[in-house]
């Protein structure tokens, strides 16, 4: 299918550690700007991932309100090419300052689409391993996996391991699907609601430096972990060296997903785990 949007992105970063983007929209079929999307991180703010997901939902909401878009879905088609070339692009060296943008740019073009079609104000619950700077930001209601795949791929392989057998049998649930979003799944066995209160209540831990510096030491088994786990195993948000500083039945969907390192949301620093 033929691109029908094309963009214009400009970001850079201020002396006091403001990131300041824009992306300005036109349509190839004429020379005129359609509209204009600016997305601003203030990194000086110690907690300032916990509030991102609103400021999502807030100009989803408003990018409705503009009379230049028809609210059609070749938007978010085309920007997620777009958004491609940049995530994947080797002179960029996955530089986070400009890439993190972009990934705020899809989940509000998303989650505008999401508003359209069910006609009220809709979530964007936030992807764990952005809490702990493993991952760029997306929502979950537009993380789309294949249960089915899945299942395919680590079916009586020795990924799964037995401390998550519980959730492996839960996921054997939507074994039928070939697509569905990584919220519908987790919602099975834990609300959205819960879900963010653990997840700020994880991240305001991490800020102190003594937790920090705890969970950054050295083990000499992981099994000694927080989470008994190391930061490369299955189920980790994240992938690294040392005890895995946050786990979670949605970072092992994550990871699973991702085997192969063949979508956009698995990251350009992935290493795929299967040929």
């Amino acid at each position: 299918m033929a691109a029908k949007y094309r963009f214009v992105y400009n970001v850079s970063t201020d002396s006091l550690g403001k990131i300041v983007s824009f992306l300005d929209i036109y349509h190839l079929n004429d020379r005129n700007k359609y509209f204009t999307i600016s997305y601003d991180l203030d990194l000086t703010n110690e907690h300032y991932k916990l509030i991102q997901h609103k400021i999502v939902v807030n100009l989803a909401s408003k990018l409705l309100e503009n009379k230049n878009w028809n609210y059609d879905n070749d938007l978010a088609i085309d920007f997620e090419y777009f958004g491609k070339s940049i995530a994947y692009n080797d002179i960029l060296n996955g530089e986070n300052s400009f890439l993190e943008p972009i990934f705020f740019y899809n989940s509000i073009i998303n989650t505008a689409l999401r508003i359209r079609d069910n006609n009220e104000r809709c979530e964007c619950t936030p992807y764990a391993a952005y809490f702990v700077d493993k991952s760029f930001f997306w929502c979950q209601e537009d993380f789309i996996i294949s249960p089915k795949k899945i299942l395919e791929q680590i079916d009586g392989s020795s990924i799964i391991y037995e401390r998550d057998r519980e959730i492996y049998d839960n996921l054997k649930k939507f074994k039928n699907y070939e697509s569905l979003s990584i919220d519908k799944i987790l919602s099975t066995i834990q609300s959205k609601e819960v879900f963010i209160e653990q997840v700020e209540k994880f991240y305001n831990e991490i800020q102190s430096s003594n937790n920090s510096a705890r969970f950054s030491s050295a083990q000499a088994s992981c099994s000694s972990c927080i989470f008994g786990i190391c930061g490369g195993d299955l189920g980790c948000c994240g992938n690294y060296s040392g005890c895995c500083w946050f786990a979670s039945y949605e970072c092992l969907l994550h990871d699973a997903a991702c085997l192969r390192c063949d979508k956009w949301h698995c990251g350009p620093a992935c290493q795929p785990s299967l040929p």
